[in-house]
């Protein structure tokens, strides 16, 4: 009898597993303040990074409100990066997928217009950041997270896949910080 329970626990066991990896991607979403393009986002407005996930997947893009930078900076997921599409770079610009596609490493100069990049993330559970300007790392208020412009409480920082029905993604509570009004920083 003990044996028999056994076998129908491991064969539970076993058909959960199969039905968790035959829906796999769909069941595992991102949700979370990175939803959304940040509403304060335009050529030319507050210097730095916005980051929004939107059906269409992953934006990143920088902007600065006066004066010429070079933003560099890594992301990094256990996922692979697919679909990663240069947004608005010059000659010298460059954004490269690294690590059998678990890296993107970019450079870019940005002034009064804009520059990024899209991407997409199959499979995976984390996507991390490290993001700079002019070599150093940017001050977290100058990172906008979705919508409503979240600023994280690090950088580096990392956002999370969730269980939902949706593509979206959360930054850990503990690493976002609601939005402040967006203000010029030459950090």
């Amino acid at each position: 009898m003990f044996g028999i329970s056994l076998h129908r626990l491991a064969v539970a066991a076993v058909g959960a597993l199969a039905g968790v990896a035959l829906i796999g991607g769909a069941a595992l979403a991102w949700s979370g303040q990175v939803e959304g393009k940040p509403a304060s986002f335009g050529p030319g407005d507050t210097d730095g990074y916005y980051v929004w996930h939107t059906a269409d997947g992953f934006h990143l893009r920088t902007t600065d409100s006066s004066g010429v930078y070079k933003y560099t900076g890594e992301l990094h997921t256990d996922g692979v990066f697919t679909d990663v599409q240069p947004i608005r770079l010059e000659k010298d610009d460059r954004v490269d997928v690294l690590d059998g596609g678990h890296t993107i490493r970019y450079s870019f100069v940005t002034a009064e217009g804009i520059d990024g990049f899209d991407f997409r993330i199959a499979g995976g559970t984390h996507l991390g950041f490290l993001l700079k300007r002019d070599g150093t790392r940017i001050d977290t208020a100058n990172i906008f997270l979705g919508e409503d412009g979240v600023h994280p409480a690090t950088n580096p920082f990392r956002i999370h896949r969730t269980l939902d029905r949706d593509d979206s993604w959360a930054v850990g509570r503990a690493n976002a910080q609601p939005a402040a009004t967006p203000t010029a920083s030459g950090s």
